[in-house]
Protein backbone atom coordinates (compact mmCIF):
# COMPACT_ATOMS: atom_id res chain seq x y z
CA UNK A 1 0.00 0.00 0.00
CA UNK A 2 2.78 2.23 1.00
CA UNK A 3 4.01 1.69 -2.70
CA UNK A 4 1.05 2.54 -4.16
CA UNK A 5 0.55 5.47 -2.36
CA UNK A 6 3.99 6.92 -3.25
CA UNK A 7 3.16 6.17 -6.55
CA UNK A 8 0.35 8.25 -6.55
CA UNK A 9 2.03 11.23 -5.14
CA UNK A 10 5.12 11.16 -7.39
CA UNK A 11 2.93 11.56 -10.08
CA UNK A 12 0.02 13.69 -8.52
CA UNK A 13 -2.48 11.18 -9.47
CA UNK A 14 -4.08 11.78 -6.34
CA UNK A 15 -5.53 14.90 -7.49
CA UNK A 16 -6.80 13.93 -10.45
CA UNK A 17 -10.16 12.73 -8.93
CA UNK A 18 -11.06 15.83 -8.27
CA UNK A 19 -11.05 17.62 -11.88
CA UNK A 20 -12.63 17.00 -15.15
CA UNK A 21 -11.15 15.82 -18.55
CA UNK A 22 -11.08 17.33 -22.04
CA UNK A 23 -9.69 15.85 -25.24
CA UNK A 24 -8.16 13.18 -26.45
CA UNK A 25 -4.94 13.86 -24.27
CA UNK A 26 -7.20 14.21 -20.92
CA UNK A 27 -6.18 17.77 -19.97
CA UNK A 28 -7.46 19.03 -17.09
CA UNK A 29 -10.13 21.67 -17.41
CA UNK A 30 -10.31 24.84 -15.65
CA UNK A 31 -13.33 27.36 -14.61
CA UNK A 32 -13.33 30.87 -15.90
CA UNK A 33 -12.18 33.58 -13.93
CA UNK A 34 -13.54 37.09 -13.93
CA UNK A 35 -11.52 38.85 -10.92
CA UNK A 36 -7.83 41.38 -12.42
CA UNK A 37 -5.28 41.77 -9.89
CA UNK A 38 -3.56 44.55 -8.28
CA UNK A 39 -0.52 43.02 -7.61
CA UNK A 40 1.53 40.46 -8.21
CA UNK A 41 3.84 38.34 -6.31
CA UNK A 42 6.32 35.82 -7.59
CA UNK A 43 5.98 32.08 -6.05
CA UNK A 44 9.56 31.94 -4.54
CA UNK A 45 8.82 35.10 -2.49
CA UNK A 46 4.94 34.78 -1.93
CA UNK A 47 5.96 31.18 0.40
CA UNK A 48 8.85 32.85 2.41
CA UNK A 49 6.38 36.03 3.06
CA UNK A 50 5.56 36.92 6.32
CA UNK A 51 2.96 39.37 5.59
CA UNK A 52 0.00 36.80 6.17
CA UNK A 53 -3.37 38.24 6.08
CA UNK A 54 -2.24 41.26 4.35
CA UNK A 55 -1.16 39.61 1.25
CA UNK A 56 -5.12 38.83 0.43
CA UNK A 57 -4.94 42.02 -2.32
CA UNK A 58 -2.17 40.34 -4.22
CA UNK A 59 -1.81 37.25 -6.68
CA UNK A 60 0.88 34.38 -6.92
CA UNK A 61 2.50 34.38 -10.29
CA UNK A 62 5.05 31.79 -11.43
CA UNK A 63 6.44 33.31 -14.51
CA UNK A 64 10.25 32.03 -13.33
CA UNK A 65 12.66 29.34 -14.08
CA UNK A 66 11.27 26.31 -13.63
CA UNK A 67 13.42 24.81 -10.92
CA UNK A 68 12.27 27.79 -8.73
CA UNK A 69 8.55 26.46 -8.48
CA UNK A 70 9.16 22.42 -9.15
CA UNK A 71 8.91 22.25 -5.85
CA UNK A 72 5.15 23.50 -5.88
CA UNK A 73 5.04 20.04 -8.47
CA UNK A 74 6.43 17.37 -5.88
CA UNK A 75 4.67 18.57 -3.55
CA UNK A 76 1.25 20.64 -3.75
CA UNK A 77 -0.32 20.06 -0.42
CA UNK A 78 2.67 21.66 1.75
CA UNK A 79 1.94 25.19 -0.28
CA UNK A 80 -1.83 25.13 0.00
CA UNK A 81 -2.67 26.69 2.91
CA UNK A 82 0.08 29.77 2.22
CA UNK A 83 -1.26 30.47 -1.35
CA UNK A 84 -4.32 30.59 0.63
CA UNK A 85 -3.47 33.39 1.95
CA UNK A 86 -3.54 35.63 -1.25
CA UNK A 87 -6.19 37.13 -3.20
CA UNK A 88 -5.51 34.07 -5.69
CA UNK A 89 -3.18 32.72 -8.20
CA UNK A 90 -1.65 32.61 -12.03
CA UNK A 91 -1.93 28.92 -12.71
CA UNK A 92 1.37 27.78 -12.91
CA UNK A 93 3.55 27.97 -15.84
CA UNK A 94 6.11 25.48 -16.75
CA UNK A 95 8.25 26.64 -20.08
CA UNK A 96 6.87 25.42 -23.42
CA UNK A 97 9.98 26.13 -25.81
CA UNK A 98 10.13 25.73 -29.09
CA UNK A 99 13.11 23.11 -29.35
CA UNK A 100 11.73 21.00 -26.11
CA UNK A 101 10.34 17.83 -27.76
CA UNK A 102 6.43 17.81 -28.46
CA UNK A 103 6.26 15.10 -25.31
CA UNK A 104 7.84 17.50 -23.16
CA UNK A 105 5.35 20.60 -24.09
CA UNK A 106 2.60 18.50 -23.59
CA UNK A 107 3.80 17.03 -20.30
CA UNK A 108 4.34 20.55 -19.01
CA UNK A 109 1.05 21.74 -19.94
CA UNK A 110 -0.97 18.99 -18.68
CA UNK A 111 1.42 20.13 -14.70
CA UNK A 112 -0.11 23.18 -15.34
CA UNK A 113 -3.60 22.64 -15.85
CA UNK A 114 -3.65 19.61 -13.02
CA UNK A 115 -2.17 21.90 -10.79
CA UNK A 116 -4.39 25.01 -11.62
CA UNK A 117 -7.72 22.60 -11.35
CA UNK A 118 -6.87 21.20 -8.38
CA UNK A 119 -6.35 24.70 -7.16
CA UNK A 120 -9.87 25.78 -8.13
CA UNK A 121 -11.26 22.65 -6.56
CA UNK A 122 -9.50 23.87 -3.09
CA UNK A 123 -11.52 27.35 -3.43
CA UNK A 124 -8.70 29.45 -4.46
CA UNK A 125 -9.38 31.83 -7.17
CA UNK A 126 -7.12 31.14 -10.38
CA UNK A 127 -6.78 32.79 -13.57
CA UNK A 128 -5.54 30.76 -16.11
CA UNK A 129 -2.51 30.69 -17.59
CA UNK A 130 -1.50 30.12 -21.49
CA UNK A 131 1.13 29.46 -23.08
CA UNK A 132 2.52 28.24 -26.51
CA UNK A 133 5.35 27.44 -28.43
CA UNK A 134 5.00 27.19 -32.08
CA UNK A 135 1.99 26.02 -34.25
CA UNK A 136 2.08 22.31 -33.63
CA UNK A 137 1.70 23.04 -30.03
CA UNK A 138 -2.20 24.53 -30.63
CA UNK A 139 -3.89 21.07 -30.64
CA UNK A 140 -2.52 20.77 -26.36
CA UNK A 141 -1.64 23.85 -25.16
CA UNK A 142 -5.38 25.85 -25.49
CA UNK A 143 -6.88 22.15 -24.38
CA UNK A 144 -9.04 22.38 -21.28
CA UNK A 145 -9.20 26.31 -21.12
CA UNK A 146 -12.50 27.98 -20.38
CA UNK A 147 -13.80 30.30 -22.97
CA UNK A 148 -14.10 34.30 -21.69
CA UNK A 149 -13.13 35.82 -18.42
CA UNK A 150 -9.49 36.91 -17.77
CA UNK A 151 -6.43 35.30 -18.32
CA UNK A 152 -2.89 35.34 -17.65
CA UNK A 153 0.22 35.26 -20.19
CA UNK A 154 3.95 36.37 -20.15
CA UNK A 155 5.57 38.34 -23.20
CA UNK A 156 9.08 37.57 -21.42
CA UNK A 157 11.21 36.74 -24.00
CA UNK A 158 8.41 36.79 -27.24
CA UNK A 159 9.89 40.26 -29.05
CA UNK A 160 13.59 39.59 -29.32
CA UNK A 161 13.89 38.55 -32.94
CA UNK A 162 11.64 38.62 -35.97
CA UNK A 163 11.51 34.43 -35.78
CA UNK A 164 9.95 35.08 -32.11
CA UNK A 165 7.42 37.87 -32.54
CA UNK A 166 6.07 35.98 -35.96
CA UNK A 167 5.41 32.90 -33.11
CA UNK A 168 4.12 34.32 -30.52
CA UNK A 169 2.04 36.92 -33.01
CA UNK A 170 0.74 33.35 -34.65
CA UNK A 171 0.11 32.02 -31.22
CA UNK A 172 -2.13 34.96 -29.59
CA UNK A 173 -4.27 35.13 -32.37
CA UNK A 174 -4.83 31.16 -32.14
CA UNK A 175 -5.28 32.13 -28.44
CA UNK A 176 -7.79 34.74 -29.34
CA UNK A 177 -9.91 32.50 -31.06
CA UNK A 178 -9.41 29.54 -29.20
CA UNK A 179 -10.27 30.83 -25.26
CA UNK A 180 -12.14 34.57 -26.08
CA UNK A 181 -10.98 36.05 -23.24
CA UNK A 182 -12.64 39.24 -21.84
CA UNK A 183 -9.68 40.74 -19.98
CA UNK A 184 -5.41 39.71 -19.97
CA UNK A 185 -3.00 39.91 -17.60
CA UNK A 186 0.47 40.06 -18.64
CA UNK A 187 3.66 39.91 -17.03
CA UNK A 188 6.32 41.81 -19.31
CA UNK A 189 6.44 44.31 -21.61
CA UNK A 190 4.22 45.80 -23.83
CA UNK A 191 3.38 44.29 -27.28
CA UNK A 192 1.28 45.87 -30.03
CA UNK A 193 -0.01 43.44 -30.90
CA UNK A 194 -1.58 42.85 -27.12
CA UNK A 195 -2.04 46.65 -27.39
CA UNK A 196 -4.35 46.96 -30.57
CA UNK A 197 -6.46 43.88 -29.43
CA UNK A 198 -9.90 45.75 -29.42
CA UNK A 199 -12.41 45.11 -26.66
CA UNK A 200 -10.32 43.36 -24.14
CA UNK A 201 -9.30 45.22 -20.94
CA UNK A 202 -5.49 44.22 -20.30
CA UNK A 203 -3.23 44.68 -17.30
CA UNK A 204 0.28 44.98 -17.17
CA UNK A 205 3.04 43.92 -14.47
CA UNK A 206 6.45 44.75 -14.85
CA UNK A 207 9.25 41.94 -14.94
CA UNK A 208 10.62 42.41 -11.44
CA UNK A 209 13.93 41.82 -12.79
CA UNK A 210 13.98 44.20 -15.36
CA UNK A 211 12.74 46.87 -12.39
CA UNK A 212 15.49 45.73 -9.86
CA UNK A 213 18.09 46.66 -12.63
CA UNK A 214 16.60 49.71 -13.81
CA UNK A 215 16.20 51.11 -9.95
CA UNK A 216 19.26 49.91 -8.54
CA UNK A 217 21.41 48.79 -11.49
CA UNK A 218 21.67 45.49 -11.07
Amino acid sequence: MKIFERKLKNYNLNLIKFCTFAGDLDMPVLEACPLMPEKLVPFHKAIHSKKGAKASDAYVHFFLDDYQFERFWNAPERYLTCLSRYGGVLAPDFSLYVDMPKAMQIWNTYRNRLLAAWLQYKSIEVIPTVSWSDYDSYDFCFAGMPVGGTFALSTIGTQKSIQSKRLFGAGYRAFLDHCQPDALVVYGQHTEIIDRTPRIAVRYFENENIKRVRNYGR
